[in-house]
């Protein structure tokens, strides 16, 4: 069977995400996120959150409020601002998601579930539901959506490993 099969169905009925936790194209990626210490995987969504960032200015939207709210989160995980702050900041990305056009509003809910993984490991893979249905719903191919998820396994993998010797300030409650 097809791994998109769950996928192309989802798209046919013209659901708003298109991926779900339970995916069969997403458990790998999945499995690797559960078997990840938080830290790590916290890395790796700062990095994944780098790449949406920059593919959502080029698009020549206002970044005010991701600038703050990666910046604020970013604080978050070094316990330089506690979570009520970060998560409202989130909260706001979410609701700016719903006042612009498709694609980058994904993005820009893809950047906020990344970022509540410094709340809950389990958000990570929300960062990829929501960007992986941007892109099909954008013109992107699942082999696209394939591609971008074996660089982001692959990324995460290099994270698990540089998280044992980075020397990162790191809150307390992710200690």
């Amino acid at each position: 069977m097809d791994k998109f099969y769950d996928v192309e169905l989802r798209l046919k009925k013209k659901n708003k995400l298109l991926f779900h936790r339970d995916s069969v194209c997403l458990t790998k990626l999945n499995e690797l996120i559960n078997k990840a210490n938080k830290r790590a995987v916290i890395l790796w969504v700062f990095d994944i959150v780098k790449e949406l960032y920059e593919e959502y200015k080029i698009l020549n939207l206002d970044t005010e409020l991701l600038d703050k709210t990666i910046s604020i989160c970013n604080m978050w995980s070094k316990g330089e601002v506690k979570m009520p702050i970060a998560k409202s900041y989130i909260l706001e990305c979410h609701k700016k998601s719903r006042e612009v056009e498709l694609y980058p509003s994904y993005i820009i809910s893809g950047i906020a579930q990344g970022l509540s993984t410094i709340h809950a490991k389990g958000h990570a893979i929300g960062l990829c539901i929501y960007y992986f249905s941007g892109m099909l719903y954008n013109g992107f191919k699942t082999s696209d959506v394939e591609y971008k998820l074996k660089d982001y396994i692959s990324k995460l993998s290099n994270s698990i490993e540089y998280e044992k010797v980075c020397d990162r300030k790191w809150a307390k409650f992710l200690t």
